[in-house]
């Protein structure tokens, strides 16, 4: 699968932002170590983490793009899909995804994408499956 975000300023800065995030998850991904969620609090970025646990559920409920910081962490846990390669150009990203399984949960890695200001309308993904979607 092919996630595209474009339309975005900085590019290679939001793309090295979601490196960051999924060098630390994937130090503890399928191992014995996966940590607790108030280890992930600490080992995580600040402003991403402050993404989630500043919202009350009434956030939540108004911006169904918003996640629990638990459910977040437990759905990275779970994940069928591994990232594979990611490119840059002027204004956009593209990111490979090798899926694992299907049906596969993928919202948690966009989440990554709209917890740095990034529009959901500004991504969507292209795979041998399901074929275009188009978020936001």
């Amino acid at each position: 699968m092919v996630l595209t975000i474009r339309d975005i300023d900085n590019p290679e800065i939001v793309l090295e932002k979601a490196k960051e995030i999924m060098k630390i998850i994937s130090q503890y991904a399928y191992t014995n170590t996966w940590l607790n969620d108030e280890e992930w609090k600490t080992t995580l970025p600040v402003w991403f983490v402050e993404s989630m646990t500043l919202k009350t559920s009434e956030d939540r409920d108004r911006d169904d793009n918003l996640w629990h910081f638990e459910s977040w962490i437990e759905s990275m846990y779970h994940r069928a899909w591994e990232w594979y390669s990611s490119k840059t150009s002027d204004s956009s990203i593209e990111i490979t995804i090798k899926l694992l399984n299907i049906p596969f949960i993928f919202e948690q890695f966009l989440y990554i994408f709209y917890a740095q200001g990034i529009p959901m309308d500004k991504m969507s993904d292209k795979d041998d499956i399901y074929g275009f979607t188009q978020y936001g």
